[in-house]
């Protein structure tokens, strides 16, 4: 499956969740989109950090397989 996700990026978050596996102190807003399985994918900042969360597992679907996360980051540096 091909998803592809298009949003507006605003300059900065305010990321107040404590990082330690739970997605209850995330805001909906982070929330970039949820499949047919449940599984969504969560994107969130501040002023030094990228936040990156998976939510759930398909590896019991019989119709789609296991989602494989990949992450490629390309930084350019503006002087």
């Amino acid at each position: 499956m091909l998803m592809a996700l298009i949003f507006v990026v605003l300059p900065f978050s305010s990321m107040a969740a404590t990082v330690d596996g739970s997605l209850m102190e995330w805001d909906n807003d982070t929330n970039m989109g949820t499949d047919s399985n449940g599984i969504s994918m969560h994107v969130d900042w501040d002023s030094t950090n990228l936040y990156l969360a998976w939510d759930g597992t398909d590896l019991s679907s019989e119709t789609e397989g296991a989602d494989i996360f990949f992450i490629s980051i390309q930084v350019r540096m503006v002087l």
